[in-house]
């Protein structure tokens, strides 16, 4: 990975409340504490946990340059049932998180840099094939058209010429649906392994002709791989990796980064150890 292109992140923090509903069903209300940086990249995997966390792993921007950070906070509400001995449905629901603008970070046409976490709806079906193994099956919708759009240098080149002068289209995203299949494994060794497809993840601009230079991007289906293990008092071991058929062009993912044609692989391993 470059890790001299990209130093951005962004890490979430949820504490909830769970309350249980009969035998086999339970809610769960929270909130959602959204915190962006420039930092190293990640693929946000890694959920915080009382002192160790993404919040608490940050890592010190390079030498002599200024860390800005934008803070924002949502809500988010969880519904889980089981149906029957092997199956289980989940509904979930997150609300925006409204995070504050970068004033050092500016898109291509001067923007700030305004990176609002959108709002989401999602549904599973879990289904336990064995005692170790899960099959998933889950889609969700993300609410794209409510937060706003930003030209970053990310944007393929014949994208942004579209954009700059009095008669340019507006630049405003569709909300998108993505659809996603699931396999977790549990080994023997305490290990936890898993497989995830999924159907495109970058949303269509609202205006005919951007969408049409985005084109391409759209086609293709997403993988990505886990692996992780508890090693007891030796802390966590994660390993991760992921393709794109194209790379993703929405806000602050690559951020830093100049458009690149063609599929992305990305890997990406972590230990954590507390202390």
């Amino acid at each position: 990975m470059d890790f001299s292109g990209s130093r951005f992140t962004s890490s979430l923090l949820s504490p909830e409340l769970q309350a249980q509903i009969g035998s086999g069903s339970a809610v769960t209300v929270g909130l959602t504490i959204a915190n962006q940086r420039f930092a190293t990249p990640g693929f946000g995997e890694v959920r915080a946990h009382g002192s160790v966390g993404p919040i608490a792993q940050l890592t010190k921007a390079s030498a002599g340059a200024r860390v800005e950070q934008s803070f924002g906070h949502g809500v988010h509400l969880g519904i889980e049932s089981e149906l029957g001995n092997q199956m289980t449905f989940g509904l979930a629901l997150q609300s925006r998180v409204d995070m504050d603008a970068f004033k050092t970070y500016r898109g291509i046409f001067t923007e700030p840099g305004d990176f609002d976490v959108p709002a989401r709806t999602a549904a599973n079906l879990a289904y336990r094939a064995s005692p170790g193994m899960t099959l998933r099956a889950a889609a969700e919708r993300v609410f794209y058209s409510e937060v706003n759009a930003f030209t970053s240098s990310a944007l393929p080149p014949s994208f942004l010429a579209f954009l700059g002068d009095g008669s340019s289209p507006r630049f405003a995203w569709r909300d998108l649906n993505v659809y996603s299949l699931v396999a977790e494994l549990a080994d023997r060794w305490e290990g936890r392994w898993g497989l995830k497809v999924s159907s495109r993840q970058q949303p269509s601009p609202t205006s005919p002709l951007l969408d049409l230079a985005l084109r391409d991007s759209y086609k293709g289906t997403h993988f990505a791989a886990s692996y992780q293990r508890e090693l007891g008092a030796g802390g966590m071991f994660n390993l991760g990796a992921s393709y794109a058929p194209s790379q993703y062009v929405l806000g602050f993912s690559p951020f830093g980064n100049r458009y690149r044609d063609g599929s992305q692989l990305e890997v990406e391993m972590n230990w954590i150890v507390a202390f």
